[in-house]
């Protein structure tokens, strides 16, 4: 039988080049200058990127990679940046979570964005997609299955944008989170998304706060609620009063 200190010395290297993996998994700005292979989550939030380091996410995003969740939060990204990650998101089909906040978001990656077959949540706040980008995200609604959470606050969307995504979540099967905060959803918007209300059983949570909704819509959510107990919805009405019907 093998002498028992090189046996537990064996186990303690074994474990401890498992933590280190595992603390490889997650990825921050200080490991850009190493292999990212191992990062299954890079978060990224408020770090200026450099070219080289822009590529350098994009090319693990366009590759057969381990990552999972990538958080990219007012980096500093220019059209072309936003244009190669699209390219990349093309060939994608592990990442399961985006955060892309406050980097510009021009049709081509939201259209990238739209026909990803695995995300099941996607935060894209404050990159002013607006109704286009709306419409190319109601097509990702519409054809996934998967996707659990949307979070659009200040994206510049407008009625025609919350129609149509209302319309796509009638009958989406997963969706959860809907966060339409701080747009001009107007009263279109919030009557489309109280027709979808009434036959929606799986949505829990959505935020629509807008002075764009007036009293009349704010009823048809009012009514909407009445017959859907799973939702609740968050916003402003009248004199600003925050309410959760």
């Amino acid at each position: 039988m093998a002498p028992l200190v090189p046996r537990l010395l064996c186990v303690a290297l074994f474990a401890a080049a498992g933590n280190a993996a595992g603390q490889r998994s997650k990825c921050k700005k200080r490991d850009m200058a190493g292999s990212l292979k191992d990062c299954k989550t890079i978060v990224l939030d408020f770090d200026k990127l450099s070219k080289p380091e822009v590529y350098k996410i994009v090319a693990l995003v366009g590759s057969e990679s381990n990552l999972r969740f990538l958080s990219l939060r007012d980096n500093g990204f220019d059209e072309a940046d936003a244009l190669a990650l699209a390219e990349a998101l093309k060939h994608n089909r592990n990442l399961y979570s985006l955060r892309y906040r406050e980097n510009p978001l021009g049709a081509a990656v939201v259209g990238a964005i739209a026909s990803h077959p695995a995300l099941t949540d996607l935060d894209v706040r404050g990159t002013k997609i607006g109704d286009e980008g709306a419409a190319s995200l109601a097509q990702l609604l519409s054809s996934s299955a998967v996707l659990t959470g949307l979070q659009l606050r200040s994206a510049s969307i407008g009625e025609s944008g919350a129609v149509a995504l209302a319309r796509s979540l009638t009958h989406h099967p997963a969706l959860a989170l809907l966060d339409l905060g701080n747009n001009a959803v107007g009263d279109a918007g919030a009557v489309a998304l109280a027709e979808a209300l009434q036959t929606n059983r799986v949505l829990e949570k959505l935020e629509i706060q807008s002075p764009s909704v007036t009293s009349s819509g704010w009823k048809a959510l009012d009514d909407a609620m009445d017959i859907n107990a799973v939702v609740s919805v968050i916003g402003y009405r009248g004199g600003g009063r925050k309410l959760e019907l």
